[in-house]
C-alpha cells in the first residue's frame, strides 16, 4: 500500500469519527435545550394557583408541604439515633478475658 493511500484512508476514518462525535454531542445538547426550556416556562403557565402541581406531580398546598416537613423531622430524628449508635459502637471498650 502507498504512502499517499494510506493517508487518504487515515484522513477518511478521522473525518467520519469526527462528523459522528459532532452529531452524537448535538444530539445530546439539543434534548437538553428542549427541556431547559419546558421546565422555565412550566411555573409560569399554571398561573399563582397556591394549588399548583409540582413536576413531580406533587402538591405544594399548606398541608402537603407540613406533611412533607413532618417526614423529613422524622427522618432527621432517625439519622440521629443512628449516629449515637455509630458512635456509643466507636467507643466500645473491649472486654478483658
Amino acid at each position: 500500500m502507498s504512502n499517499t493511500l494510506k493517508v487518504v484512508v487515515t484522513v477518511i476514518v478521522v473525518l467520519i469519527i469526527a462528523l459522528a462525535l459532532y452529531f452524537w454531542y448535538a444530539a445530546a445538547h439539543s434534548n437538553n435545550a428542549a427541556n431547559r426550556s419546558a421546565d422555565v416556562s412550566a411555573p409560569f403557565s399554571s398561573g399563582t394557583s397556591n394549588m399548583a402541581m409540582l413536576p413531580g406531580g406533587a402538591s405544594n398546598s399548606d398541608a402537603a408541604l407540613t406533611q412533607d416537613t413532618a417526614a423529613i423531622d422524622a427522618q432527621m430524628n432517625g439519622l440521629a439515633s443512628d449516629n449515637a449508635n455509630t458512635n456509643t459502637s466507636l467507643n466500645d471498650q473491649p472486654l478483658s478475658q
